[in-house]
């Protein structure tokens, strides 16, 4: 006799091969002019204390009806190490129900997902041997977890829900994996939810055959396909995928540890790689998410963002504004979804860059009918018992917008010293990219001056200077005096943080930091 999780199985299977993949979303409030609103991070899937934490600062953000997203968008590695082995893995209760139903808020929230690596058991070759199961096989054992019944409901309703074109978010599973890869239409915004794990080899795959290969079988041709129908219909276009094309972190250089396109394509794929794009140097040990970058371009596809994870940080990346004749990518990253977090690698996009923040976290999108623009704001676990946001940008620009409290009358000062701060880490950035380029990555290794930690220093600092400011000037200044002040042994080297701000700020105020800490210091006395 069948079980539910072979029958989930052989559905899922079937709606695959058979069914639509492009689903209209009823939002739970659908009043005219009303944003559409979601929450979206990933790399979640580990079971450790840092999901548990990002789960309750989703329940908080949850939990107040002016923000209340509609729905949240997972953005793969679900479940770590290897992914579900079944419908009915335990898995399922361990890293998802057990951590984000438990939760008011959330037990009626509609969490919609998307593959990773490791959900398709595409990892360290070594480590994704001991299972014998990768790929496409494996992932569609989440994709049949949406059938399967549940406290709220029945295999039967749940079959039928996955068969509609429509999904009603006030009556919608907690788990949703509707197909491998699929879209969702909200008002005047569509979502494309893709199986980044497999995109590459599909666009070889599109290239080899076109006359035969359609949309209907192959996940490019159909991105391809509905894009134009999007583009066609003036809606706002929103990629959803597990890799970046764009990283900072640890596979940034070639022939860095990480590196994994032997991972994704076999040596008969890397060949076709080469001869499509005429090149010779890509190898097993290219980074996987630049040749993905290389399809995308080649379609010449363009959307207003990209939302991905893979890296465990969260960081924005928008050279839409660019003189460069680049392709123009907006693209945020939240990877702090409860993995071990990550380092930055790569410093010398730093012009393009918004934020790099190295903290758990999640991002709410924001997406207003009729306006071109998306809205950003990164909420992080250190900020869960903050009435602010971490940070704001819109897709616009790379520039966090800065809102200063309404009773601070101090505003030119303020933003007249956060420019010089910002332009001091623009410098210290700078040359920690030069130098990481010139090695390939390998300029922190024994670097005490200029080592990891110095640049998260940085990074904490930038971060700190872009966000709402409730303070007054001479705190402000006090903050970023205590942030940057040599504490190390001997003294600070010429391409220092603190040796650049000072030299900044003795050709803007005439002063060094201290000196201009401990006189404005004076100056509030008086």
């Amino acid at each position: 006799m069948e079980s539910r999780a072979q029958r989930a199985e052989g559905v899922a299977k079937d709606n695959e091969a058979t069914h639509h993949r492009v689903f209209t979303l009823k939002l739970r409030e659908n009043e005219e002019g009303r944003p559409l609103r979601f929450v979206t991070f990933g790399c979640q899937g580990s079971g450790k204390a840092s999901q548990h934490d990002v789960a309750s600062l989703l329940n908080r953000l949850c939990g107040n009806p002016e923000h209340r997203p509609d729905f949240v968008l997972m953005l793969g590695d679900n479940i770590y190490e290897w992914g579900a082995k079944a419908a009915d893995d335990p898995a399922f209760k361990k890293y998802f129900d057990d951590i984000y139903l438990t939760l008011p808020n959330l037990q009626e929230m509609p969490f919609f997902l998307i593959p990773g690596n490791h959900d398709e058991n595409r990892q360290n070759k070594a480590k994704a041997q001991l299972v014998n199961e990768s790929g496409i096989p494996r992932i569609m054992h989440q994709v049949a977890h949406s059938l399967m019944k549940d406290t709220r409901f029945t295999q039967d309703e749940k079959e039928w829900i996955f068969r509609e074109a429509t999904f009603d978010l006030s009556h919608q599973p907690s788990w949703n994996m509707p197909r491998r890869y699929y879209s969702l239409i909200a008002n005047d915004t569509q979502i494309f939810c893709l199986d980044s794990n497999t995109y590459v080899q599909e666009y070889l795959d599109l290239c080899d055959d076109r006359a035969n290969i359609t949309a209907a079988t192959n996940q490019a041709a159909w991105l391809e396909e509905e894009i134009a129908n999007a583009r066609a219909a003036n809606r706002k276009v929103i990629i959803a995928e597990h890799h970046p094309l764009y990283t900072a972190g640890k596979r940034a250089y070639e022939r860095m540890a990480h590196n994994d396109l032997g991972i994704y394509l076999n040596k008969g794929d890397i060949e076709r790689f080469n001869q499509l794009f005429n090149r010779t140097d890509v190898t097993d040990i290219t980074p996987y998410n630049a040749c993905l970058n290389d399809c995308f371009q080649h379609q010449k596809l363009t959307f207003n963002l990209l939302l991905a994870a893979h890296d465990h940080n969260i960081s924005y990346y928008n050279n839409t504004n660019s003189q460069q004749g680049e392709y123009p990518l907006c693209q945020i990253i939240s990877g702090g979804g409860g993995g071990d977090l990550q380092n930055r690698s790569r410093f010398s996009e730093q012009h393009e860059m918004g934020c790099f923040i190295k903290q758990n976290g999640i991002v709410v999108v924001s997406s207003t009918p009729l306006e071109e623009k998306l809205n950003l704001s990164i909420h992080t676990t250190s900020t869960a018992h903050s009435d602010y946001h971490h940070l704001e940008f819109t897709t616009h620009s790379k520039d966090a917008i800065i809102k200063f409290d309404d009773n601070i009358n101090e505003q030119e000062d303020i933003q007249k010293f956060l420019s010089v701060v910002e332009m001091s880490l623009d410098k210290y950035f700078g040359f920690i990219g030069d130098k990481q380029n010139a090695t390939k990555g390998r300029f922190f290794s024994g670097n005490i001056s200029h080592g990891a930690d110095g640049a998260e220093r940085a990074h904490q600092l930038w971060v700190y200077i872009k966000h709402h400011h409730p303070k007054s000037f001479r705190e402000i200044v006090a903050d970023v005096y205590s942030r940057t002040k040599w504490n190390s042994f001997g003294s600070p080297t010429t391409h220092s943080l603190i040796t650049l701000l000072d030299r900044e700020m003795y050709l803007k105020y005439g002063d060094n930091m201290q000196d201009f800490v401990e006189k404005l210091a004076q100056t509030y006395k008086k």
